[in-house]
């Protein structure tokens, strides 16, 4: 086993207002832990389908939304298992990760592939689906990722640092606005850079 490092970011689509006391809706927001795992491959280039993680320490190290006030940076968050590994390509997986009254319930996840090179720039991902509630919220669906990214050169063994970016679906229009808007300023610079 390699040992690796993990950084998870839970990203969802803000689709929803504050909600008012006591909270009942979907969750929202952002959230991003970071720890380590062990993998059985030799870089994240060599990673596929079949190749186990294991998870070890992981804590919270962002959030936003529905998760404000209840998690903070630091608190730790319980992985699924820390002993029996997490094939990348998967079914359902119950309590995938909890963290202060969360739970995120994997429904499944599949390889993505690979690309960069090894051993600096390589990348493997993942997409995932599954629900997140908890702490009085209702069940929300998410879809997101999980990638494993092989160290900067030098800096030692393999390590990986990895993302979970969820976001609610339905989007609600959030992400086309965000595309519309980061196209708009594309178009401004190439014609700042033109004349």
């Amino acid at each position: 086993m390699i040992k690796l490092t993990v950084a998870a970011v839970f990203a969802v689509a803000l689709t929803q207002a504050v909600q008012a006391t006591p909270i009942t809706g979907p969750v929202t927001g952002i959230i991003q832990f970071a720890g380590s795992v062990s993998a059985n491959a030799s870089d994240a280039v060599n990673a596929n389908g079949s190749t186990q993680v294991t998870f070890g320490t992981t804590d919270v190290s962002f959030e936003n939304g529905s998760f404000v006030g209840i998690v903070h940076n630091g608190d730790a968050v319980t992985m699924f298992n820390t002993v029996i590994p997490w094939t990348l390509t998967s079914g359902a997986i119950p309590s995938f990760w909890t963290v202060d009254g969360f739970t995120f319930d994997l429904l499944s996840s599949s390889f993505t592939g690979t690309g960069g090179s090894a051993p600096s720039t390589g990348f493997a991902g993942v997409a995932l689906s599954g629900t997140v509630s908890g702490n009085g919220f209702t069940a929300t669906t998410f879809a997101g990722s999980f990638t494993l990214q092989d160290p900067a050169a030098g800096s030692g063994p393999y390590t990986y640092s990895g993302s979970f970016a969820l976001g609610s679906v339905p989007d609600g229009g959030t992400t086309i606005l965000l595309l519309g808007s980061a196209l708009s300023g594309l178009a401004l610079l190439k014609r700042k850079l033109v004349s």
